[in-house]
């Protein structure tokens, strides 16, 4: 499935300009430092991946978690576009290149997962 549009674009209608600013800093928080291990979760999913395909031997493993690896990069990325929210004046230029990147994110995790599912 290919992904066009994120609810991010949305936000600039439904919050204030002070709101706004946070809540993507939030999202900077959420992606990174959250509890999440930076990038989302997905470079600790990959961390996963990894030790399970040497415990099962499953090749497969491996090349899914090179995947997330790369993902978890890529949310990075995203997330720090908003580190810096609430100094920034080109935040809707930031939205819309974390919105593409959003989609970017959600076809290329679609596309792992399939994968995988059909070499378990």
């Amino acid at each position: 499935m290919r992904h066009t549009a994120s609810e991010l674009l949305k936000w600039p209608d439904q919050f204030t300009e002070r709101q706004l600013k946070m809540q993507l800093f939030n999202l900077y928080i959420f992606i990174e430092i959250g509890g999440t291990g930076g990038g989302c979760f997905r470079p600790m999913y990959s961390r996963f991946l990894t030790e399970s395909a040497g415990l099962i031997r499953n090749p497969a493993l491996r090349i899914a978690a090179d995947a997330f690896e790369r993902i978890g990069a890529q949310f990075t990325k995203v997330g720090l576009l908003f580190k810096d929210a609430a100094r920034v004046k080109d935040v809707q230029a930031r939205i819309e290149r974390a919105s593409r990147g959003f989609c970017e994110l959600a076809d290329k995790e679609e596309t792992a997962c399939r994968w995988l599912e059909k070499r378990l």
